[in-house]
């Protein structure tokens, strides 16, 4: 009703010098009328609301074509970008609307626009897939000389420092494959049952040189589930919480066990004895690109591991929660039982 009452204003004021036209058209001849003394003034008045009745009647009309315009407009605005999206040509039944030539001119110009656009996007869409194309076969060549690189590092006795940042830039180049990836995911996962166990030691065994440096102990519980899962997707989120809780512990010890058993449910929990997270930071960590406190003060973090991580359990079904104190640890939970 509201609506409806709003559009005969917008319709009132559109049509407003019409409207003014035909009083004074009307009082025209009834001051002609009056001043002639014309005899017959009662058939004038009579042919004036006749006329008026008729005029009434095609503003009804009028009316009617450009609330339904109206209608059709509203409901194409609040599923704009759902059927954007999905069908590009989602404004082209509006041209079965015109009545006039200057709303097809209109109309012209909008749908002129929307190819413009289209095209803009395909061509956008193009150099995107250009540009990650090129990013892709750039990490798979860097991956040659790195690797070349260690087996040099391994001739060395004294080569633990730079063995560690070599992990580094490995890890760095491997999370930049794998964001290029991440948009794409649901077409790359190969889901299948898996031992949690064997999963998560490959995860930590990646990770030995930086438990040698840093002086960190594992406490590595005996794993007998098994879950269904991607196991490289799944093993790089590990991977990511790993290095998060590497990245802010120097020393202490890194316990990895399950919880929750007793309730049915797969919980595993990845506990560190770092720095921890302000309070004020945990809502935000799986943000992209935020650093947070920690991040900010000793320029580790980018601020992406934990988007990434998140992102890919939320594909595999699993939850991901985070509890943590500052300057007592952290303990990363994922419910690993299928949401």
């Amino acid at each position: 009703m509201k609506k409806n009452i709003t559009y005969l204003i917008d319709f009132i004021r559109e049509k407003a010098a019409i409207g003014i036209l035909y009083l004074l058209t009307i009082g025209f001849f009834l001051i002609v009328g009056y001043l002639d003394h014309v005899e017959n003034l009662r058939k004038l008045l009579y042919a004036m609301v006749l006329t008026t009745f008729f005029w009434s009647f095609a503003a009804f009309l009028s009316f009617s074509n450009y609330r339904k315009k109206r209608l059709i407009l509203n409901q194409k605005q609040l599923y704009l970008l759902e059927e954007w999206e999905q069908n590009p040509d989602v404004f082209l039944d509006l041209t079965e609307q015109s009545t006039t030539a200057l709303e097809a001119e209109y109309q012209k110009i909008f749908l002129d626009m929307q190819e413009k656009n289209q095209n803009l996007l395909k061509e956008t869409e193009k150099k995107q897939m250009e540009r990650n194309d090129y990013f892709l076969l750039w990490t798979h060549q860097i991956k040659t000389p790195m690797a070349a690189l260690r087996l040099l590092l391994e001739q060395r006795e004294d080569s633990m420092n730079l063995k560690q940042e070599l992990f580094k830039i490995e890890q760095y180049v491997d999370m930049m494959l794998q964001y290029q990836r991440l948009s794409d995911i649901s077409n790359d996962l190969l889901l299948k049952e898996e031992e949690l166990g064997n999963l998560i030691r490959r995860a930590v065994k990646k990770f030995g040189i930086i438990f040698i440096q840093k002086g960190i102990r594992l406490d590595l519980a005996e794993f007998e589930s098994k879950i269904v899962t991607d196991q490289k997707w799944f093993c790089f989120a590990i991977e990511q919480i790993l290095s998060n809780s590497l990245k802010y512990s120097d020393g202490g010890s890194i316990r990895i066990y399950l919880t929750d058993q007793e309730t049915g449910k797969l919980t595993l929990c990845i506990e560190d004895e770092g720095s921890g997270i302000k309070a004020e930071d945990l809502p935000r960590i799986f943000e992209r690109g935020f650093t947070g406190y920690n991040g900010r003060g000793s320029a580790k973090s980018t601020g992406i591991g934990l988007f990434m991580c998140k992102q890919i359990l939320d594909k595999l079904g699993f939850e991901i929660w985070v509890h943590s104190e500052e300057g007592k640890g952290t303990k990363v939970y994922l419910n690993l039982t299928k949401m």
